[in-house]
């Protein structure tokens, strides 16, 4: 399995800034802080289906490294896991990783699933709104609250669609989330099992993703980041960019920060609030594209 040198890593913590004089003994608490460090500072997003010449994703940890790192920028589900990933056995974690069903429809989803003195648990730093903002023990019932005042349960059970619903062995892991407060419904995001998923296998679940026309991501300019309390560690609001609106959300409430109307604005945008510093080529790369905003080009 792919590692990264002593000197990738120390980059990707810098990124990240979460250098080793910050690290705790207690690898949980290490990995949650690497978990929060990157989610505040790595970008969800689908961006480079949009600003770019190819618009094709890879999940060599060697692009991936180039992309997140070198070039500051973010990817979605699969880059950013893989990622992670790799990070993490360079760090000495054990760990796999699974494919899951979002909304529980075809797999599309990427997380990893690490051990720790016994113990399995769920590392996501690729879902956007209403992901797992620290490892997850597999344990049915598990709750915590996300983003203040959003809630994330883990339930082991079985999902609308199975077949097999009188077979425990069948139940699936599912990761739901409640934006409201007591009383509230939960909503399911996504399944998964555990069963071991291979390179190959992502690789042809990203090829699906990334080119399927009716691909949420493929239909959709979208950047994700939540923020950081570094004073607490906790992650105390987020800012998304989706399509042509920018918004901001703490404390359960949510404001539109911008409405974007020209490439010029999305780009600036992108910039401005997720660190993404797009090339002249990369922003060509969304003409003639539906996602373009139709106001003045970028030359």
């Amino acid at each position: 399995m792919a590692t990264y040198s002593e000197e990738q890593l120390e980059l990707y913590l810098q990124h990240i800034k979460y250098p080793r004089a910050k690290h705790p003994a207690d690898r949980l608490q290490l990995l949650t802080g690497l978990v929060r460090h990157h989610q505040a500072r790595v970008p969800f997003d689908s961006v480079a289906l949009h600003y770019s010449p190819t618009r094709l994703l890879s999940l060599d940890p060697r692009d991936l490294f180039d992309k997140v790192v070198t070039n500051s920028r973010g990817g979605y589900c699969m880059e950013v896991n893989e990622l992670l990933a790799t990070v993490l056995r360079t760090l000495g974690f054990q760990l796999y990783s699974t494919a899951g069903r979002v909304k529980h429809e075809r797999l599309s989803h990427m997380v990893n699933l690490v051990t720790i003195q016994g113990k399995k648990y769920l590392v996501d730093v690729g879902f956007g709104a209403q992901e797992a903002t620290q490892p997850i023990p597999l344990e049915d019932g598990f709750e915590i609250t996300t983003i203040a005042p959003i809630r994330g349960r883990l339930e082991l059970k079985h999902i609308g669609k199975q077949v097999t619903k009188h077979d425990p062995a069948q139940r699936l892991w599912v990761w739901s989330s409640r934006k409201g407060g007591e009383g509230a419904d939960w909503e399911d995001m996504y399944s998964f099992s555990e069963a071991e998923f291979f390179a190959e296998d992502f690789e042809a679940l990203n090829y699906f993703v990334m080119t399927r026309p009716q691909s949420f991501f493929v239909q959709t300019v979208l950047a994700y980041r939540p923020v950081l309390n570094e004073a607490t560690g906790e992650l105390v609001g987020e800012r998304i960019l989706h399509g042509d609106v920018v918004k901001e959300g703490a404390s359960g409430q949510d404001r539109v920060l911008e409405v974007l109307e020209t490439e010029e604005d999305r780009v600036r945008a992108l910039d401005k609030y997720f660190d993404i510093r797009l090339t002249e080529k990369e922003k060509r790369g969304i003409r003639g594209l539906m996602t373009e905003l139709k106001g003045k080009r970028t030359e």
